[in-house]
């Protein structure tokens, strides 16, 4: 038949798929969260590789942590920068008799 060899490791490899798969299920959003402080995969991958450079194992996680902290408080300062500005005033400009 084509099955060859033991038999442990195609059982060994499917358990360790299934596990690797529900992990990223249930990390990625922990770590890229949902609403305003979603990151792009890309941007995550690259503040987890800073992270880890600057700050070492710890900084893998806290990496896309801080820079999503960023996003989120650089959108909450344009929201305040939004409702805070003074709308223009349409001056009446005509002569005044």
């Amino acid at each position: 038949g084509f099955i060859a060899g033991p038999s442990w490791h195609g059982i060994v490899f499917i358990l360790f798929m299934g596990v690797s798969g529900l992990t990223d299920n249930l990390v990625r959003p922990l770590v890229l969260g949902g609403g305003d402080g979603d990151l792009h995969p890309l941007v995550a991958f690259v503040s987890a590789f800073a992270g880890l450079a600057s700050l070492g194992f710890y900084g893998l996680f806290l990496g896309p942590v801080i820079v999503g902290l960023f996003f989120v408080l650089l959108s909450l300062h344009d929201a305040r920068q939004l409702i805070t500005r003074e709308p223009l005033a349409l001056e009446d400009r005509s002569p005044q008799p």
